[in-house]
């Protein structure tokens, strides 16, 4: 007969009133679930170099799982939260690329830094920090 090893579904109200699950339970469920295959988190040039690309240098990573399937919801596991600090020694940002990944940037300003000493004249220099606009406070934060 045939197996299925992996598979997802939707899940509606109507199954966890069935089920009588919370999301709490479904959120405990897939942290364990994906606890079964491997975290991936790779520098992105890493990955593009498969395709002829060369982004050295950029200071971004992609975490995913090892299959490279629905592999963004890693990020919901304290484990692999902080697995990635411990890796970049620091805090960092979570950009959404897909369901399957994320692009992780270590928040030290070292890579802003480094473009600009390489890339911009010290007459057209700015600054080494990048800002953020909070759209519901309305306001640009230095």
């Amino acid at each position: 007969d045939h197996i299925i090893r992996n598979a997802t579904a939707l899940i509606s109200r109507t199954h966890m009133e069935r089920w009588e699950k919370t999301e709490e339970d479904l959120l405990l469920t897939a942290s364990e679930n994906m606890r079964s295959v491997p975290v991936f988190l790779h520098p992105l040039e890493q990955l593009l170099e498969e395709y002829g690309l060369d982004l050295s240098g950029s200071g971004l990573y992609v975490l995913s799982n090892s299959r490279k399937e629905f592999g963004a919801a890693v990020i919901v596991d304290q484990d692999v939260q902080k697995m990635c600090a411990e890796r970049f020694g620091q805090s960092y940002h979570v950009i959404p690329s897909s369901i399957h990944e994320l692009i992780l940037i270590p928040s030290d300003q070292e890579m802003i830094r480094d473009v600009n000493r390489r890339c911009v004249s010290r007459e057209e220099f700015l600054s080494d920090h990048a800002y953020y606009y909070d759209a519901d406070e309305e306001r640009l934060k230095f």
